[in-house]
């Protein structure tokens, strides 16, 4: 039955524009397998020692092409097998009907994981709020006062200002704005009263009134501001990669063969232990 399906894929093939470009060129419909992934049936071309495979069917398995030199037969492009990459092996089973190519794991494509831990997603329809932080005064009637910070919100909206009270002169009006938080960019934007500052020590400030920007880090509790250690290498099998800090599991990713990072650890600030396991699905493990 594999054989008539066989067959009849080879005669649509012929057919479908595919000729012999030169004398003792074999065609052949073959299983496809890059590393053991078997996206479907492939045409190949056996030519002097030469096994050309379909670029479509190489890229359908997850084959890095892109830069190879292309041979046209007929109206489609095939390449080398064995140019993909320094160190492929090319295995070709003309009883099982299937070419296996399998591509050194140093030369697949790279796998990058960021760890990083993400700001939770605002995906819910926030209400109103309010707050009021106050202080007060209190002793000799000379020295009594108060200081008042309200504000109303709404989602990524608010409306701020500050009073203060003293016995002499009665309530005044503090800094009065209207902000609004681009969580997004870790920006604050302030329509009114202001104050301006600069982080140089010998630099100065100012009260003002108009529109401001301001970097807002404390609207992302996950930030981190200081470097994260990374990891590196390289896999042979699909497995599993571990993460160790001072004993407990930070982080675990599943991984195909290939070289592998992964970027910005969660290790915490101080002195740390960390410890990388890999784990392939043979049940091999590698510290």
């Amino acid at each position: 039955m594999r054989r008539l399906r066989v067959a009849i894929l080879a005669a649509m093939l012929a057919c479908s524009g595919i000729n012999r470009a030169q004398d003792g060129d074999e065609i052949l419909l073959l299983d496809l397998c890059v590393n053991g992934n078997c996206p479907g049936v492939a045409a190949v071309v056996l030519r002097e020692g030469q096994v050309l495979i379909e670029t479509e069917a190489l890229l359908a398995a997850g084959a890095e092409i892109d830069a190879l030199p292309t041979i046209t037969i007929g109206e489609r492009l095939f390449v080398d097998a064995n140019a993909i990459n320094h160190g492929t092996q090319v295995r070709l089973d003309r009883d099982a009907l299937r070419v296996d190519i399998d591509i050194a794991a140093e030369n697949l494509p790279l796998q990058a994981v960021n760890l990083r831990t993400r700001r939770a997603a605002d995906n819910v329809q926030l209400p109103f709020t309010a707050f009021v932080n106050y202080s007060a005064t209190l002793g000799k009637a000379a020295d009594r006062s108060a200081f008042v910070d309200g504000g109303v919100g709404k989602g990524d909206l608010a409306l701020r200002s500050t009073a203060i009270w003293e016995r002499n002169r009665g309530w005044q009006r503090g800094l009065s704005r209207f902000e609004f938080d681009r969580s997004d960019a870790l920006q604050r934007w302030a329509l009114g009263d202001q104050f301006a500052v600069t982080p140089d020590a010998l630099g100065g400030g100012a009260l003002l009134g108009g529109i401001g920007v301001e970097r807002a880090f404390d609207q992302d509790p996950f930030l981190v501001t200081f470097p994260q250690p990374f990891v590196a290498g390289v896999l042979d099998a699909p497995g599993t990669v571990e993460v160790y800090s001072n004993g407990a599991l930070i982080a675990r990713r599943e991984l195909q063969p290939g070289p592998f990072s992964l970027d910005n650890i969660g290790v915490p600030p101080g002195r740390s232990d960390v410890q990388v396991i890999v784990r392939d699905n043979f049940g091999n493990r590698r510290d």
